[in-house]
């Protein structure tokens, strides 16, 4: 988050020393001439330069969305052991779904964890 910020203000920074510079040369040209030509030039780069900032930045939200859409539909398998009985029970979970002592299954139904009982989450990879 913190990269983001710093590029923005980089990018900021450098539209404004761009146009401080203009403006500066500006007023030393010549002939009118020079100067539109100086300007239209400048002021398309700085223009182009923006929409491909722009589009950058889309693409990559874009790409770290679908990342943490793809993380979240992870289909997990959750074994509960019952307190006392040798059966276990299997349930598939979206990642999603996945909370501290309770989830809801690929089928809709909400199970809660009692104390009593082990939860062992297989299919579970670190965060990368």
């Amino acid at each position: 988050m913190i990269t983001k910020i710093l590029l923005t203000l980089l990018v900021i920074l450098t539209a404004y020393a761009l146009i401080k510079r203009q403006r500066a040369n500006a007023g030393k040209q010549d002939t009118a001439v020079n100067k539109n030509a100086d300007m239209s030039f400048t002021a398309t780069d700085l223009r182009l330069g923006a929409y491909m900032f722009i589009a950058i930045m889309f693409m990559l939200g874009g790409y770290f969305y679908y990342q943490s859409w793809q993380q979240d539909h992870q289909l997990l398998t959750i074994r509960l052991y019952p307190a006392g009985s040798p059966q276990t029970v299997e349930y598939q979970v979206f990642r999603y779904q996945l909370d501290n002592r309770s989830f809801i299954t690929t089928d809709g139904i909400q199970v809660k964890v009692s104390d009593s009982e082990r939860m062992e989450v297989l299919g579970l990879e670190p965060d990368k």
